[in-house]
């Protein structure tokens, strides 16, 4: 456009500046010769290489002469754009162009006439100076073929960026046409200005007459060369058709359009009236050749294939900012400013589709279109004929295809060898990459998927989501469905979000980049079992022969899956007889229940290949867990009013659960479970225990599963009862024995503690408690204490419960026995051990009053039930009756040891508690230490008060040592008004400080016998210590001996080791 608009500019910009000086013309001569230029250039024909050839030039040679350049070149412009543009209906860019290279050709035409003939002075004046030499001849001659280069490199610059072919080829195919075209007008037009002028006679004009045939023959037979040259195309794409190979012939399509005409974009489409589809055959834009690829033509391209007309369209820079009714294909970020449209038809029937574009303006014509006209219909029968070669090709393809899938899926029994196989086929008949099937149907979901060529984990995801009724699908899959294009197609990509939910976008990732899917029905004898779908990852549009084959596929793969479904059905049922008999032969082995659960939940697993069985038994409102298989973590104690086997066993009905995400009361154990199956175990029309199994995404569950449940549950529901009879009376005879053994225990001794461990170890080993706890009331406090221990933490024995707190605080103050299923839901509970679960309190009660509590603890959530109960209140009562008398014994022994007066130890305890301090002292390398003291001048109160007086001195005195002592400390009266305390690892310095402090502590006692005030009570005391006074008993009892007589002897009230105090 700017190469014309440049050549236009140029030349009317200079031949309006040269008629500002010009001299006016008659307007009859310029009248005349307008009117001339008009009609020579009206007419015209096309040249072989692009452009015309007019009779123009028989006027512009004659107007030089007589008006000048600069008129000629005014007159033939309106010649041009009147008789050329407006009478033609050409493009009005080539209008323009066309008026400024004749201006400027015509000018440089007059200037080398002026250059070679002096007595021409001026382009404004006619060149004809009123003679005729042979200067005059060589300047007409020069003039003429000035014009005719000049006009020719113009035009072929034109032609050339256009594209129709590169610029020297359009000069040299054009210029010998217009050379001897140009030189016969040029000598007509002479002729007639010299016989205007009178330098030839008028009869001359009789040499008009064959200059005049001369022109008109060539200008006749530059017609038939351009004819000749296009049959000549034609008769080339004629041969091409011969073949019978659509992509050659396609190729020599484009390559012929090309040599004739600007193709920048080119493309051959096939049309599907039926379906009103187009598919782009061959396209190639800018060079670059693209894949085939289906057209969803819009309404402009409809009409064209409706119509069966052929369209030119020749945009303007101005069109192309307007809505485009072409859908652009190829490189769709250009815009094609010149268009040809061509309907390829065969008889009555459009077939296809051809199209040449260019990305020039105005690069076309109604010739060019004519042609590819003629080239579309020459090419319409091979391209009907090749495809009907084609078809007939495919249909024995498909025939030998669907022999060999039939002979290789003929003898498959199994499901994972008959999809790759299948693929296979479908691989070499329609370029399947992948395939799957689905087998189930609308109402009921998937019930069972196989796939090839996915990742591993999408038949297990696929499984999960596609669980119980499908939403409503928007087409009828009992017939054959193909999506071309997936990812174009947004009711394809809801309806995938709608059915796969929150798991669309990970299926999607595992499906891949599909472009294509087709669907088939799987039919077997009327019934569709299923749906097999291909998966292509290119857009691959199915034709009806296609959409054929892949049915015939599908019918035979429905054969091969029903068998394969059969045979399957076959080996399961042999599966569960012998599982049956296994069972049996179990059941009527064993009468334990342990291994009886465990070996039918392995036995189930092993042969119907459940990753997780379990078996539960009723006790109560509780299902207990009794055996599994498959579980990490598990729920050893269900509530009836919890989960799906919670409902089985209230209701006593089976239960199948597709998808357990979407049931409300489902437990998960295992977050891989997909669904589950449970059924219950019936005894004298009780629900007895819960037989259950449950399955990840890659198992599907069925009703098959359900009924292999029930009939296994028939069969354990006897067993189960003979072993729970089996169970109670051996559990009667291990309670009895258990309390024999703790009889037996608590009375082979008399001391609380080990009366108290025995009461609690015994039942806890025997019944398998995990904790246990015996705590006794204080009598002071009323506070419970922790006195024996089973399993607990270290720092638990001794443990301190205020009164009426916890559990076991309840129970002590109300004397009933509790049984806590959750402790973590009880406030009453006092947690010492964060793992407890559950908890059972049972009070021990002697002669009407608790006395303490026997409790046992379980990590595990209700664990203990009314058996346990029972057990343990025989147990408490066993074990208050033991413990009071052990408490006896332990009165008895203590008052053995024990002074009567002071109720500090006895004289006899004193010497074997020191051998054993002593002892030990030495073997661990630590000194002993020994303080005697007696009361100074005892006697005097004897005699003053009377003995009974002389009593509570005594008492006073042994409760102030017994205070001032420490808790390691023994202290003893060793006799009348003397009295001793042993200090374990102790050293002599420490003894010293001991016993001056007990030395103070009774002076400054206020000691009143009866109601009077007697004089400050002192003490003698003296102090010895291992090993440095004694490595003996009576070594270091004579050498404190001396020690605290030395005290007395100095005047009493005093402290006096037994040597120098170093």
């Amino acid at each position: 456009m700017l190469y014309a608009w440049g050549t236009a500019v140029a030349g009317w910009g200079i031949l309006l500046a040269l008629l500002a000086g010009t001299t006016p013309l008659p307007f009859p001569l310029l009248a005349i010769f307008a009117l001339l230029a008009v009609v020579t250039e009206w007419l015209m024909v096309p040249l072989p290489r692009g452009g015309f050839q007019s009779a123009g030039l028989a006027v512009a040679s004659a107007a030089l002469l007589i008006v000048g350049p600069v008129y000629t070149a005014l007159v033939m412009a309106i010649g041009v754009i009147a008789g050329n543009g407006l009478l033609h209906r050409r493009p009005y860019l080539n209008t323009i162009f066309n008026s400024g290279q004749y201006i400027l050709s015509l000018l440089l035409a007059g200037g080398v006439f002026i250059v070679v003939d002096r007595q021409a002075t001026s382009l404004q004046a006619p060149l004809f100076s009123g003679r005729i030499d042979v200067t005059f001849w060589a300047a007409f001659l020069g003039a003429i073929l000035t014009y005719i280069v000049a006009s020719s490199l113009f035009v072929s610059g034109m032609v050339s960026r256009r594209g129709a072919a590169p610029f020297v080829a359009v000069f040299r195919a054009n210029i010998a046409w217009e050379l001897v075209n140009n030189l016969a007008f040029a000598t007509l037009g002479l002729v007639l200005a010299l016989i205007y002028v009178r330098s030839l006679p008028l009869g001359a004009v009789i040499l008009t007459v064959p200059l005049m045939l001369v022109g008109y023959i060539l200008m006749l037979y530059t017609t038939r060369e351009q004819a000749h040259r296009e049959l000549e195309i034609v008769e080339r794409i004629g041969r091409a058709a011969m073949t019978l190979n659509l992509e050659e012939l396609y190729a020599a399509l484009y390559q012929e359009i090309s040599r004739v005409m600007s193709a920048d974009a080119f493309y051959i489409a096939s049309y599907e009236p039926e379906a009103e589809r187009l598919t782009f055959e061959y396209l190639i834009d800018s060079g670059q050749r693209f894949p085939r690829q289906p057209y969803d033509h819009g309404m402009a391209m409809g009409e064209i294939l409706k119509r069966r007309t052929p369209v030119l369209i020749n945009r303007t820079p101005e069109d192309m900012d307007k809505p485009d009714r072409f859908e652009r294909v190829g490189r769709e970020e250009r815009r094609s400013a010149s268009l040809m449209f061509v309907p390829v038809v065969k008889g009555e029937q459009t077939i296809g589709l051809v199209s040449v574009q260019s990305y020039t303006f105005f690069a076309y014509l109604e010739r060019d279109l004519r042609l590819l006209e003629a080239i579309a219909g020459q090419a319409a029968s091979a391209i009907e004929n090749a495809r009907l070669f084609d078809a007939s090709r495919r249909n024995v393809e498909r025939l030998t295809t669907l022999q060999r899938l039939s002979t290789a899926i003929a003898g498959t029994l199994e499901m994972e060898t008959l999809v790759p196989a299948i693929v296979e086929g479908a691989q070499q008949a329609l370029g399947v990459d992948r395939a799957a099937i689905y087998l189930g149907d609308v109402q009921g979901g998937l019930a069972d998927l196989y796939a090839h060529g996915f990742p591993a984990e999408y038949v297990p995801t696929m499984r999960r989501v596609l669980r119980g009724p499908l939403a409503a699908l928007p087409f009828d899959i009992s017939k054959a469905q193909v999506i071309e294009d997936l990812q174009a197609h947004t009711g394809m990509q809801a309806l995938r979000a709608s059915l796969y939910g929150p798991g669309a976008d990970a299926i999607g990732q595992m499906e891949g980049p599909p472009r294509t899917i087709a669907m088939l029905p799987l039919l077997y004898r009327g019934e569709q079992i299923g749906v097999l779908a291909f998966f292509h990852n290119r857009v691959r549009p199915y034709d009806a022969d296609d959409v054929l084959l892949a049915q015939s596929i599908a019918n035979q793969a429905a054969i091969a899956v029903k068998n394969a479904t059969l045979f399957a059905q076959a080996q399961r049922r042999a599966a569960e007889v012998d599982l049956l008999n296994r069972l049996m032969s179990t059941l009527t082995g064993t009468l334990n229940l342990e291994e009886l659960f465990r070996r039918i939940v392995e036995e189930v697993a092993a042969t119907f290949g459940y990753s997780h069985v379990s078996i539960h038994r009723r006790e109560g409102e509780y299902l207990l867990l009794q055996a599994q298989v498959g579980y990490t973590r598990v729920h050893d104690r269900i509530h009836i009013t919890k989960g799906v086997i919670g409902r089985v066993a209230r209701t006593g009905k089976s239960i199948l659960v597709a998808d357990v995400s979407r049931e409300r009361e489902y437990i998960s154990a295992d977050p891989t479970i997909q669904a589950e199956a449970a059924v219950p175990i019936l005894g004298d029309e009780h629900v007895i225990g819960v037989l259950n199994i449950e399955a990840r995404a890659d198992r599907t569950l069925s009703q098959t599963d359900l009924t292999l449940l029930e009939t296994l549950a028939r069969q354990l529901s006897i067993a189960l009862r003979n072993a729970t009879l089996y169970e109670e009376a051996k559990q009667a005879r291990d309670e009895l024995s258990v309390l024999y053994e703790a009889a037996k225990a608590i009375s082979s001794s008399l001391e609380v503690e080990s009366v108290l461990d025995n009461l609690v170890q015994v039942p806890c080993r025997a019944f398998g408690y995990e904790y246990g706890a015996i705590l006794l009331t204080d009598d002071r406090s009323g506070d419970l204490i922790v006195e024996a221990t089973y399993g607990s933490p270290p720092g638990t024995h001794g443990y301190r419960i205020p009164s009426g707190k916890g559990i076991t605080g309840w129970v002590q103050r109300t004397g009933k026995a509790e049984n806590v299923a959750d402790v973590r839901q009880d406030v009453r509970y006092i947690g010492v051990n964060d793992r407890i679960g559950s908890e059972i309190a049972v009070p021990l009660i002697s002669e009407g009053r608790v006395i303490g509590v026997f409790n046992v603890e379980s990590p595990r959530k209700a664990a203990f039930g009314p058996r346990d109960m029972s057990i343990l209140t025989t147990l408490a009562g066993y074990a208050t009756i033991a413990i009071h008398n052990a408490r006896l014994f332990e009165q008895t022994k203590q008052l053995a040891i024990t002074d009567g007066l002071t109720e500090l130890f006895n004289h006899r305890y004193l010497h074997e508690a020191m051998e054993r301090a002593l002892e030990r002292c030495t073997r661990d390398g630590q000194p002993l230490a020994l303080i005697m003291l007696e009361i100074d001048n005892f006697k005097r109160y004897n005699d003053t008060y009377g003995h009974q007086r002389g009593d509570e001195v005594l008492r006073t005195v042994a409760d102030l040592l017994r205070k001032g002592s420490r808790t390691s400390d023994l202290e003893a009266r060793y006799g009348g008004d003397e009295f001793m305390i042993v200090l374990p690892n102790t050293p002599k310095e420490t003894a010293y400080d001991v016993a001056e402090r007990l030395r103070r502590a009774v002076e400054a006692y206020p000691f009143f016998l009866g109601e009077s005030l007697v004089p400050s009570v002192t003490l003698s005391v003296g102090v010895a210590a291992s090993p440095e006074d004694g490595q003996t008993v009576d070594a270091l009892v004579d050498a404190v001996d001396r020690a605290q007589y030395t005290a007395k002897r100095s005047g009493g009230n005093k402290v006096q080791v037994a040597h120098v105090f170093h």
